[in-house]
């Protein structure tokens, strides 16, 4: 419970591990999915600021290996700006080894999408896009010449004293991490997900 700037009460429930009865607080790490996009969004915007994106160019300025079939004759192209607001026209996920124990790194899926249509022309309808957002995260990497998990450590989470965050679960972090269930089933495959800058950011409550 937040008042303003300052946390008045926290308090975790049930159990991280249900098997070990182990508590949950609120230094508990859970994957907090799609929510991650924010912090994509943010990191985005950080470099638009410092003009090393222009939210309104091309795609393919920074991604320029990215292509997809239309059906829409004179659409016009793809943007940051579009992807951010969830009006590109993409489908919303390329679930094609999505959820892997041993995901490949996002940029080997960009040249498979030439096999695939966009679903509607650029800023016709409002569509959630993970898809969207993982280019998003292509964005990032080439505009800071980073790679996107060193460029968020270091530009967002890092400034914002989220020291429970992380987009890699080391042995170290284990302990603190909650497990998490698939009916009713310990799964694994919470640690990998392919579109890292879609869904992939693990965090407590008392960082967020």
């Amino acid at each position: 419970l937040v008042d303003d700037q300052r946390v008045v009460w926290s308090q975790g429930f049930g159990y991280a591990d249900a098997e070990r009865r182990i508590p949950a607080t609120e230094q508990t790490i859970y994957g907090i999915g799609s929510v991650t996009k924010l912090f994509t969004a943010t990191a985005v915007m950080q470099l638009a600021e410092q003009g090393r994106i222009d939210l309104d160019a091309p795609l393919t300025r920074y991604v320029p290996e990215f292509s997809m079939r239309a059906r829409f004759a004179d659409a016009a192209p793809i943007t940051p700006r579009n992807l951010l607001t969830h009006h590109s026209g993409l489908p919303g996920d390329y679930l094609k080894g999505m959820w892997t124990l041993h995901p490949v790194p996002f940029e080997q899926v960009i040249p498979q999408l030439k096999q695939d249509y966009a679903s509607y022309p650029p800023n016709l309808v409002y569509s959630y896009t993970s898809l969207g957002y993982s280019l998003l995260g292509r964005v990032i990497e080439k505009a800071s010449e980073q790679d996107y998990v060193s460029y968020m450590n270091a530009a967002v989470l890092a400034p914002l004293g989220m020291t429970d965050s992380t987009f890699v679960i080391d042995p170290g972090r284990e302990p603190q991490l909650a497990v998490g269930y698939r009916q009713g089933k310990p799964g694994a495959e919470r640690y990998f997900l392919r579109d890292v800058p879609a869904g992939a950011l693990f965090s407590s409550t008392a960082d967020m």
